[in-house]
Formats: C-alpha cells, structure tokens, sequence
C-alpha cells in the first residue's frame, strides 16, 4: 500500500521536530500508538503520537539518553543514559554528568523510579518481570546482571579480549 517503508513513494504522514538536536535513537511502544524519541543534548525524552505526530508527553532522563525499552507488558519505559561520550575515558570519568536507568510509567510519563550507575548503561535488557537488568556497561567489555529490586550488580560477565585489545 502507499504508507509501506519498501515502497519508494510512500507518503509522508507528518514530521516532529525534536527538542534538540541528535535525536537519533527511538522506540516504537508495543501496538504502535507511541513512538520514544530522545534528543541527545537536551537529557529528556519526548513521546509521540504515531497518529497525528504530536508530542504527548515529555520525561528526565539521565545526560546523554541512549535507549528507551518497553517492559513485556508496556506499563514502564527504561531510559538508559551513558553520560557526555564528548569527554574521553575513565579520566574525566566522573564529569559525564548522570548516568542512569530512569523507570517512567508508560502512560503518565511519571518517572517512577532512577537507578544510577558509575559508567554509561549502553545495550540493555530487562527479564518480563521487570526484576533483572542486563546491560553493557562504558568500558566493560562484557555485561552485568543487575537487580532492580536491591539495586545492586550481582554479577559480571568479561568477554576473552584479543592481545591487541588487551594493548589499548
């Protein structure tokens, strides 16, 4: 039909203009009536209707947001942040600004709960109960399992780096 992605002349429904500038992230919510964009520099994300193209709801997030997820059943929005990837390395480490799991109620836009975090939380997935966070951290190469409920990293998987790895 005329509104599918292959076909080369679709038609264009309406266009957002985020907050700010390098929006280059979103997320589509479950039955599609909601699509997540997150402006980088403005530390917030905004939440659209797929239908009309109009902001509906705004919401904190830690500096630099970098990636929204819906829970299983689409009552909460994880918001990872992964701080000022501008300042390089573990030096200027503790300038990134905040980086964190910001948990928003799907359909108030309520920030119900922050969960922050030393490094940047990068690729991340949460268990259907909402119970475990496993994610990739700034600067592990490797993961951890993380419990929402005593906030706290349990466990740390490293991944085998090559010797030219290991020399960076």
């Amino acid at each position: 039909g005329p509104f599918g992605l292959t076909n080369r002349n679709h038609v264009i429904l309406w266009r957002f203009r985020p907050a700010a500038l390098g929006a280059d992230h979103a997320a589509l919510a479950p039955g599609g009536r909601r699509l997540v964009v997150w402006p980088t520099a403005a530390d917030i994300a905004q939440v659209v209707d797929t239908a009309t193209g109009q902001e509906v709801g705004r919401f904190p997030t830690g500096h630099f947001p970098h990636q929204n997820d819906y829970s299983a059943d689409g009552s909460r929005i994880y918001n990872a942040s992964i701080g000022d990837v501008v300042l390089l390395g573990h030096a200027q480490n503790d300038q990134k600004g905040a980086r964190q799991v910001t948990v928003v109620d799907a359909e108030t836009y309520e920030v119900v709960d922050v969960h922050p975090f030393e490094y940047g939380v990068r690729p991340a997935v949460f268990t259907p109960d909402g119970t475990t966070m496993f994610a990739q951290l700034s600067y592990l190469n490797g993961l951890v399992r993380y419990d929402m409920a005593s906030r706290t990293i349990v466990d740390t998987v490293e991944f085998p780096a090559s010797e030219v790895a290991r020399a960076l």
